[in-house]
C-alpha cells in the first residue's frame, strides 16, 4: 500500500458532519420490525438486518463516506433484487424497503465538516 492508498483510505473513514444524521434512526426504526419478523424462521434469518442495524448506530456516532457507502450499496441491491424477482404483490413492498432508502441516502451524503472559511464538497 503506498501513501496515496492510505491517504484515500483516510478520506473514506473520517469522520464527517453529523448534520443529516437523523435519517439513520429513520431507518433503523424501521428495520427494527422487520429484524423481529425475519427471526420468526430462524436466527440467520435476521443476521442481514442486524448487519444493517449495526452500520446505522456506527453512521449515527460516526458518520464516514465508507459507511454511507456500505448502506447506501446494501439498500440499493435489497432494492433491486426485491423489484426484479418479486411477484407484482411484493414488488412495491421492496421499492420501499430498498430503493427509497438508496435515494434518502443519495441526500444524506455526509460531508465534509466546514470550517467558517471553507466551501463545503462531498470528497
Amino acid at each position: 500500500m503506498n501513501v496515496n492508498d492510505a491517504g484515500v483510505f483516510h478520506r473514506l473513514i473520517r469522520c464527517r458532519s453529523k448534520q443529516r444524521r437523523w435519517l439513520y434512526i429513520v431507518f433503523a426504526i424501521v428495520i427494527v420490525p422487520l429484524t423481529l419478523w425475519s427471526m420468526e424462521e430462524s436466527i440467520w434469518g435476521a443476521t442481514p438486518c442486524v448487519v444493517v442495524l449495526v452500520l446505522l448506530a456506527i453512521q449515527f456516532f460516526r458518520p464516514t463516506i465508507l459507511g454511507w457507502f456500505t448502506l447506501f450499496v446494501l439498500f440499493f441491491a435489497y432494492g433491486v433484487a426485491m423489484v426484479w424477482h418479486t411477484t407484482s404483490d411484493d414488488y412495491f413492498m421492496g421499492a420501499i424497503f430498498g430503493l427509497a432508502p438508496a435515494i434518502a441516502l443519495l441526500w444524506a451524503l455526509p460531508r465534509k465538516r466546514k470550517l467558517p472559511h471553507e466551501v463545503v464538497s462531498a470528497f
